[in-house]
């Protein structure tokens, strides 16, 4: 995603009117390509903004929580009791 696709050589060396049939298949596969890689670079934009609002919001919510005991119960397993001070609603 990092890469940009290589703009075919006959794109600057010759005007539109010129290309070979071969040309302008090659054209229309490189535009396809190029929209291909915006549409997978906008995706991976908001994916990483939706996990950076979770962050937030999970780092809020840790924020709340009040400890107020850790013990380890009967079967070995270690529970955590906690309070928090606010509650969440996810719309």
């Amino acid at each position: 995603m990092c890469q940009d696709i290589p703009i075919p050589t006959f794109f600057q060396e010759k005007k539109e009117e010129d290309w070979t049939d071969e040309e302008r298949r090659a054209a229309v596969e490189y535009q396809k390509k190029v929209k291909e890689l915006e549409e997978e670079r906008e995706k991976f934009r908001k994916v990483t903004v939706v996990k950076h609002s979770l962050d937030d919001v999970v780092f809020t919510v840790i924020k709340q929580i009040h400890w107020q005991k850790m013990h380890l119960s009967e079967d070995g397993q270690f529970v955590i009791t906690v309070t928090s001070l606010h509650a969440c609603y996810f719309v």
